[in-house]
C-alpha cells in the first residue's frame, strides 16, 4: 500500500486528521499528552500527512516551522521537523523525504537568493537515517568531524529553541517532564541496524534516546546536496509558491 504526501497548512487541518495524528503519536509514542500535542501543532506552519492512496486514511506525518536565524552574521532560513511518525507498516516508504523536499523546494521558490537549512531533532535511529537518505553533507555524522561553523550553527539553534534543555558539549536535547519516548519496541534497533554505520553513531552520540533526549542535526538545502534519486523525484514535481509571513 503506498503512500501520498500531501502538505497542508497546519491552521487549516480539521479535527478528523488532528484526531487522527494524536491517535498516530499515541500508538507510537509515551507519555503523550492532548495539551502538549496541541501545543506543539499550532507553532507549526504547515503538516505534511502520509494518506494511504487506497484507504485514505493518515499513516503518518511531519510538522513543520519555518524561521529565519541569524548566525555568524549571515541571516537564513531554518526548517525544523517537529512531531514525525509513520505507521511501522510504511517503514521505508520515500514519500516522507520526497514531500519534504518538495516543501523546501516550494520554500526557496517562495524566496530567491535565501539559503536554507533543514533541522532535525532525533530521538530515534530511524528518524536520524533520514539525512543519509536525503542529504550528501549532513552533521553531526559518523564518518566526518562537525566543521566549526557547522556545530558553531547547531549550537545557536539549540539554545534558541530549547535554552537551558540544550547540552552544547554533547548537542543533544536533554528530556523533561514533557518530553515523549518512542516505544521500546519500535525504539530497539534489530541486528541487521545495529551493523548500519549510521546508526552505530546515532545510538553512541545519543545514548539516553530511549527517555526521550534527541539529537540535533542540520543540513544545507540545495540541489548539489540531494541524493541523485531523490532529486529525479523532486524534479518531476512543479514548484508552488508559498505563502508565509515571519
Amino acid at each position: 500500500m503506498a503512500l501520498r504526501g500531501i502538505i497542508v497548512n497546519t491552521a487549516r487541518l480539521n479535527e478528523e486528521q488532528k484526531s487522527d495524528m494524536y491517535r498516530l503519536m499515541v500508538n507510537h509514542y509515551n507519555n503523550v499528552d492532548p495539551l502538549e500535542f496541541a501545543k506543539d501543532l499550532a507553532e507549526k506552519n504547515w503538516t505534511i500527512l502520509l494518506v494511504d492512496r487506497t484507504s485514505g486514511k493518515i499513516k503518518g506525518f511531519s510538522t513543520q516551522m519555518l524561521f529565519q536565524h541569524q548566525y555568524n552574521d549571515q541571516t537564513m532560513l531554518v526548517l525544523f521537523s517537529g512531531d514525525t511518525i509513520i505507521d511501522p507498516g510504511h517503514w521505508g516508504s520515500q514519500a516522507l523525504p520526497v514531500t519534504l523536499g518538495r516543501l523546501m523546494q516550494s520554500i526557496l521558490a517562495s524566496c530567491p537568493g535565501e539559503k536554507l537549512y533543514w533541522m532535525l531533532i532525533s530521538k530515534g535511529f530511524r528518524t536520524y537515517r533520514f539525512l543519509p537518505v536525503f542529504f550528501n553533507a549532513f552533521y553531526p555524522r559518523y564518518d566526518k568531524a562537525t566543521p566549526a561553523w557547522e556545530q558553531g550553527l547547531i549550537t545557536s539553534l539549540g539554545k534558541r529553541k530549547f535554552a537551558d534543555r540544550y547540552n552544547s558539549t554533547n548537542g543533544i536535547v536533554t528530556s523533561s517532564a514533557h518530553s515523549q519516548s518512542l516505544k521500546k519496541e519500535l525504539s530497539i534497533p534489530s541486528k541487521a541496524h545495529q551493523k548500519n554505520h549510521h546508526v552505530q553513531f546515532f545510538l553512541n552520540a545519543n545514548p539516553d534516546f530511549g527517555r526521550g533526549d534527541e539529537l540535533i542535526c542540520v543540513a544545507p538545502f540545495h540541489e548539489q546536496n540531494i541524493k541523485p534519486y531523490l532529486l529525479r523525484c523532486l524534479k518531476t514535481k512543479k514548484r508552488k509558491h508559498l505563502q508565509f509571513r515571519f
